[in-house]
């Protein structure tokens, strides 16, 4: 799930709102957010921020910071996602997935039994739990093998299983009652020749291409998609979001 902060003004009013939309667009708020806990400076913002809204209290917002915070970390967001799939009898499910730190997972504490006994089975993928405020939040890592994670992996991590999904990703972008559903594509399948570990930038495109059967796949059906929005919205309470659903193959 992915979350965007937007805002809209006529041209006449812009020029009384440009400091604010460059921090926005060179920082975000839901960053500062995400950095509150360990940063003064952002923390110190986010006062001013409540503040304002505090003592603004016709002032609209299109969704509500305590709808955000929950995913703006990685395990609060699939801790969420499970409890509503397994509570609501959802078509969808979340992969096992587990938080450790990367100075644990470094120093040989966790091992692939140790993963396998929390549910997990290779080939796993590793990404930071923040989901963003830091540089690296959108790197990730396909393995098989704990030892195959790099040096520079730090803070708050999560592992899960990686799902083969035919090298397609389905993009829902929600606005209130309304989705959008786009295929993109996504990393090939892992199969028993495939060259791990492999790191790459999920905002960026990724460097394996799906071939032609994997573009044929279909996608999730729409009634399917309209049950899991309805239920993220009651939960949370958003109106702007994205989710990336991915359909099993092999």
């Amino acid at each position: 799930m992915s979350i965007k902060c937007g805002i809209y003004m006529t041209p006449k009013k812009r020029p009384k709102f440009d400091e604010f939309v460059t921090y926005a667009r060179e920082q975000g708020i839901t960053d500062d957010y995400a950095k509150s806990g360990r940063d003064e400076v952002c923390r110190g913002r986010m006062k001013h921020w409540n503040a304002l809204l505090e003592m603004n209290k016709r002032a609209v917002l299109i969704d509500p910071m305590e709808g955000i915070l929950p995913v703006l970390k990685r395990s609060s967001m699939m801790e969420m996602l499970q409890q509503l799939s397994s509570s609501n009898n959802l078509p969808f499910s979340t992969p096992s997935c587990t938080s450790l730190t990367a100075a644990d997972i470094l120093s040989h504490k966790v091992s692939n039994q140790g993963l396998k006994a929390l549910g997990l089975r290779p080939p796993f993928l590793c990404k930071l739990d923040a989901a963003c405020g830091v540089d690296n939040a959108h790197i990730m890592t396909v393995f098989d093998d704990v030892s195959q994670l790099k040096e520079d992996l730090s803070g708050e991590c999560s592992i899960q299983n990686f799902i083969n999904h035919g090298g397609v990703i389905w993009k829902v972008y929600v606005i209130g009652e309304h989705f959008y559903i786009l295929p993109r594509p996504s990393l090939e399948d892992v199969g028993n020749d495939t060259e791990l570990p492999y790191s790459f930038n999920s905002q960026k495109s990724c460097a394996f291409k799906p071939n032609g059967a994997q573009q044929n796949l279909d996608g999730p059906k729409d009634e399917d998609v309209r049950q899991l929005n309805n239920i993220i919205r009651q939960k949370l309470g958003l109106t702007l979001y994205g989710v990336d659903i991915i359909i099993e193959t092999g």
